[in-house]
This record gives C-alpha cells, structure tokens and sequence, in this order.
C-alpha cells in the first residue's frame, strides 16, 4: 500500500506541471474496477503549443498577407494642345526652354503662332487605383484628343510606349518624339523638325525653343 501510494503521488505532483502519464492499457484495465467505462488515454502536455507548422484543432487558419499591390512607379503626363493639335509629354521639370518648346511642337503641327496652347495634367497613381496605368492613360489622352479635335497626336517616347493600348480615330496616327529634355542642341531641334516633316506633320524649320 505504500509504494501506491507514494506512485500515485508522484503522478498527482506531475498532473500539476501539466505532465500526464501513459499507461499500458493491459495496465491501466487490470487496475480498472470491473464494469468502469473506459477513458481515452492521456496526452502528454495537454497545455503544450501544438507542432510547428500545424493549427489547434477547431482553431482557424492563420490569415494569408494580401498580395503585393501592382502599383506601378508614380509618374505624371502633361497634355498641351489647341485646336488640330496636341502634345503628350513626360511631366519632368520642364526649364523654361523646354516649356517654349512643347508649345512650339503644337503650334508647328498647325502652322499657327498664335493660337493659345492649353495644358492638362495626368498623375499617376490615381486614388484606388491598381495594376497597369495604361487603361486610365489612354482614356485621359483620348478625351484630350477628342476635345481639341486633335488631327496631329505628338506623344514622347516614354509617353508612347504607355499608349500601344489606347483607341484614336483612324485619322489620328500618333508620331513618337524624343524626351524634350534631349532636345537641348540646335541639331536635336533640327532632327525633330525633319522627321515630322518626313511623316507628312507641318513644321517650320526656322521657329525653334531658344
């Protein structure tokens, strides 16, 4: 009786770490009183953490982190046009040659001096906004198209290559320019004036963004 009673001690002491024995059913039935329900045996740290990697049982997966947003870089677009005529550019810090120029490309298209040349502006991102950029561009620089009823479209390079999804008039053929900031040197200037006379666009050689 002494040496039951020291054993179930020492379990009674180990339940209260939370460490629970296992037992040889054999063991554990011969000790049972005859008609005693069975219990299922114990588990060894019932309060553990369970292995890593898997979920309690009942609880809830952990969440999954939303995906990265597809976002593209920030970017902004400024349209200059008059009536026939319109100018997409890269919205770098223009300095005021640059400016005088990008006015100059529009009023050459049509070979009007004098018309006033209107700005809008087109950021990127817009608010809500994911993915690709293209879809909004191209929707910004038709209705820019369409109020100036532009007949000469000028986009730059960086500009253009945003624009391969976008739906003009079949009248509208978008011509590719350079960067406006590459076109410092009077050469730059002179190149650009030969290649919109080569595609058939009115430029007039001798008016320049000095």
């Amino acid at each position: 009786m002494q040496a039951e009673s020291a054993d179930r001690q020492r379990q009674r002491l180990l339940r209260d770490m939370g460490i629970e024995c296992w037992f040889l059913r054999a063991a554990v039935d011969a000790g049972r009183p005859a008609g005693a329900a069975r219990q299922p045996p114990a588990q060894i740290g019932k309060d553990a953490p369970p292995p890593a990697g898997k979920a309690p049982s009942g609880a809830p997966s952990p969440a999954k982190p939303p995906p990265a947003s597809q976002t593209e870089p920030a970017f902004s677009v400024i349209a200059s046009g008059l009536p026939g005529a319109l100018l997409v550019a890269s919205a770098f810090p223009l300095r005021s040659g640059e400016a005088r120029l990008a006015q100059d490309l529009v009023r050459a298209a049509r070979r009007d001096w004098t018309a006033e040349v209107r700005h809008a502006r087109f950021d990127w991102p817009q608010p809500g906004a994911r993915g690709s950029s293209r879809p909004a561009l191209a929707a910004f620089v038709e209705k820019q198209a369409e109020d100036f009823a532009a007949q000469c479209l000028l986009a730059t390079e960086s500009v253009a290559a945003r624009l391969q999804d976008a739906s003009f008039p079949p009248a509208i053929s978008p011509v590719t320019i350079p960067e406006l900031q590459s076109l410092a040197s009077p050469e730059a200037k002179r190149k650009l004036w030969q290649q919109l006379q080569a595609l058939g666009r009115p430029a007039d050689g001798n008016q320049n963004g000095d």
